[in-house]
């Protein structure tokens, strides 16, 4: 990555060592057979402790630290596309919690603060699908039939492993969109339906629109779209922290990324993207 930021020292291979760059970091602390198989004991588990808190670090520093490396960036996400992004994200997290927290144990007033933000997030969703139909190019997020092939060699994350270069959007990027917005839907119109037996300043509640039968088929998909969200999180959250995955994470934050990182992850040919500069 060409990263630089303060030395530290760490525990590797039974001797301290001065390690200079992000990813020769997680690589060695992370990334070492030997110290894999020998990650017993507190100064080890201490050790990977402190390699954690730095490589997090680290990424903080990549995000809203580190300065430009060249002038010439690239557009990949637009303010709007952000800010949606991070509106969404919020609101799935407090449906999570909401939702999830009570039949934990955990008692508060959740009845109201899980309902609005699911009125927030169909409202996101909806905002997603309008905006990508009319100002993006939702043609990016479509799966070619050749694209298949690249299912493992994708996560590998090296575009020279594929036999379909990618355009905007690599195949599991794609692939975990689709899995995102058919649970996100049916979340939404399973929840605004279940909106029905709650009181609120805009409706009288009615439990007796539907059947009993109807009631379960509309709580087990809900419940099972819930379910789906907390892995769902968990994967994008681990793939958005990961060091060669950083500089997507910076772009749905900043919105630009750098022609070296275009040219390298991506088929210019199948994705003109806005130069900012």
């Amino acid at each position: 990555m060409g990263l630089r930021f303060p030395l530290w020292k760490i525990w590797s291979n039974g001797q301290y060592e001065r390690v200079d760059g992000y990813l020769s970091i997680y690589q060695r602390c992370l990334g070492t057979a030997g110290f894999r198989r020998s990650f017993v004991g507190s100064d080890r588990v201490f050790c990977g402790c402190r390699c954690c808190v730095y490589c997090f670090a680290c990424g903080l520093y990549a995000l809203f630290c580190e300065k430009k490396r060249s002038m010439n960036t690239l557009l990949r996400h637009t303010l709007a596309t952000r800010i949606n992004h991070w509106l969404m994200a919020a609101c799935m997290i407090a449906l999570v919690l909401t939702g999830f927290l009570p039949i934990l144990g955990i008692k508060f007033a959740w009845v109201t603060l899980h309902w609005v933000s699911g009125v927030i997030f169909t409202a996101s969703v909806l905002f997603h699908i309008i905006y990508a139909l009319t100002r993006q190019d939702w043609r990016s997020m479509w799966i070619a039939r050749g694209e298949f092939a690249d299912v493992l060699s994708s996560l590998s994350g090296s575009i020279k492993a594929l036999k379909v270069s990618p355009g905007k959007y690599w195949l599991m990027q794609k692939i975990y969109h689709h899995i995102v917005a058919i649970m996100s839907l049916v979340a939404c119109v399973t929840g605004i339906l279940m909106l029905l037996k709650i009181d609120s300043p805009f409706w009288t509640r009615d439990p007796y629109v539907f059947s009993g039968e109807s009631w379960g088929i509309i709580y087990i998909l809900h419940d099972f779209s819930g379910l789906c969200f907390i892995p769902l999180i968990m994967m994008h959250v681990y793939f958005a922290i990961r060091p060669e995955k950083l500089f997507y994470t910076r772009s749905m934050i900043k919105g630009w990324i750098t022609d070296e990182e275009y040219r390298a992850h991506h088929d210019p040919e199948k994705w003109n993207v806005k130069r900012k500069g």
